[in-house]
């Protein structure tokens, strides 16, 4: 139908923006739950795959992911999203050192950008008792004075911006505009095609 035809075409300009871009970038999502959150931002805005690990990322998925890193070639931007407890922090820690060890000699930048301690102080999030049954709790709790904070509490408005403004900051101004035209006139033409008005 018409509304299917035009969003194939913004996804098809999107994704030829990233198919000529210097750099590749990847946005890594630990939950699940919160894909259809982010999914109108990475895939059908900005023509990105959204990558969800479910919780712990393993072995085999770090060595898959960095396996298509080698290959691509090109410098790459992952953008992580996970709670903020003390075990989702080492476990980014931990992915940020196995992805970037495992693609080399590619060049690898990994970013965590949610949930932090200065989005709990702006956003007021609800935090929850930290497991003292870990034992990286206490010195999580010294480190950062607070409770654990899930992603879900973040609003999903601020998640998707966030989100957006990260991928865009790769993405060439100019290039966009020109791509966003083509979009435009692509989106003409179907309108004219699928008589869908103007």
């Amino acid at each position: 139908n018409y509304n299917c035809n035009t969003r194939v075409a913004a996804e098809f300009y999107r994704r030829d923006y990233w198919a000529e871009s210097e750099v590749n970038v990847e946005v890594w999502l630990e939950k699940d739950a919160l894909a259809s959150v982010l999914e109108p931002v990475v895939v059908e805005e900005c023509g990105l795959d959204l990558h969800v690990t479910r919780g712990y990322a393993s072995v085999s998925y770090l060595e898959s992911a960095a396996g298509f890193i080698r290959r691509n070639g090109r410098p790459t931007h992952v953008y992580l999203l996970t709670d903020f407890d003390p075990s989702r922090l080492s476990i980014a820690e931990t992915v940020t050192a196995e992805l970037i060890r495992r693609s080399y000699p590619t060049e690898v930048n990994v970013e965590r950008l949610a949930v932090d301690r200065e989005q709990i102080d702006a956003h007021r999030l609800p935090t929850r008792p930290t497991k003292t049954t870990d034992s990286r709790a206490r010195k999580f709790m010294q480190r950062h004075g607070t409770g654990s904070v899930e992603l879900d509490a973040i609003p999903p408005a601020i998640l998707r911006s966030l989100v957006r403004d990260s991928i865009e900051r790769h993405m060439d101004p100019d290039r966009l505009r020109v791509l966003k035209l083509a979009e435009e006139e692509e989106r003409d033409v179907l309108r004219s095609v699928w008589g869908g008005a103007p």
